[in-house]
């Protein structure tokens, strides 16, 4: 018979849903075999009216539980739960949820299957975008926020691979009585701007060449790709490791 303070326990862990702490618990402090650790929990939760017994098993409580892990151990999961299954002669669905209370492992595998390897691909490429995307977004943050304000004319369109390609624009703009020119980092088809039309700058007063255009093409267009594609790779991915454990 369980001591009052040990049912205690067990229905409250039962009232915040973890079920399977609540076999494991069982089987740590008394050292209950799965199954009845598995028949206590059901008669606490009010599943049954009828009080444990002790179950007969050609198998000690503490070596059923030994073997389980050490097969557990050696990812033979399947193995475990026909043991299990086996010995109390019980069904599947009883088997596989006792081996799953019995399985105290921590930490991360790594799948092994080819559809779980490309799953963590995805969610470590789109961690790694969606990192790239936000490191950009502070460092524009950063620039633009010491930088000085100012206003040039986009006096050329440059572009790269001839005139069907994308252009960037060329600008020119004075810095303390000097005229100076800037070209662009982003091509675009059509191009953002046109010739004559004026543009704010962000300058940084500490090297008037290093000049930031405020068009979203020039400060946020490769934040938005990245962050976006990040995002889908990282939900993709993220999502088919959880339901690959999950089965």
């Amino acid at each position: 018979m369980l001591p009052p303070q040990s049912q205690a326990k067990v229905k409250e862990l039962l009232q915040r849903g973890q079920n399977m702490e609540a076999i494991q618990f069982l089987c740590k402090e008394h050292q209950l075999s799965l199954l009845d650790a598995k028949e206590w929990v059901q008669y606490l939760a009010g599943e049954t009216s009828i009080v444990p017994g002790t179950q007969t098993s050609t198998v000690s409580p503490a070596l059923m539980r030994a073997r389980v892990e050490d097969l557990l151990r050696s990812n033979n999961k399947i193995q475990a739960v026909k043991l299990v299954m086996d010995e109390y002669q019980i069904s599947l669905k009883q088997a596989k949820e006792l081996v799953d209370a019995a399985d105290t492992r921590s930490g991360f595998s790594l799948p092994k299957s080819p559809a779980g390897i490309v799953f963590i691909l995805f969610a470590g490429l789109g961690t790694l975008f969606m990192l790239l995307s936000m490191y950009w977004l502070w460092t524009d943050y950063q620039f633009t926020s010491k930088a000085v304000p100012a206003s040039g004319v986009v006096i050329d369109l440059y572009y790269g691979m001839g005139s069907g390609s994308g252009a960037s624009p060329v600008i020119e703009y004075t810095w303390k009585g000097t005229k100076m020119t800037y070209q662009g980092s982003t091509y675009s088809n059509p191009p953002a701007v046109e010739i004559g039309e004026q543009v704010e700058l962000f300058i940084n007063p500490d090297n008037p060449k290093d000049v930031v255009i405020n068009l979203i093409s020039e400060r946020y267009i490769l934040i938005f790709v990245f962050g976006f594609i990040g995002f889908v790779f990282s939900m993709i991915g993220y999502l088919g490791v959880w339901m690959g454990r999950k089965r």
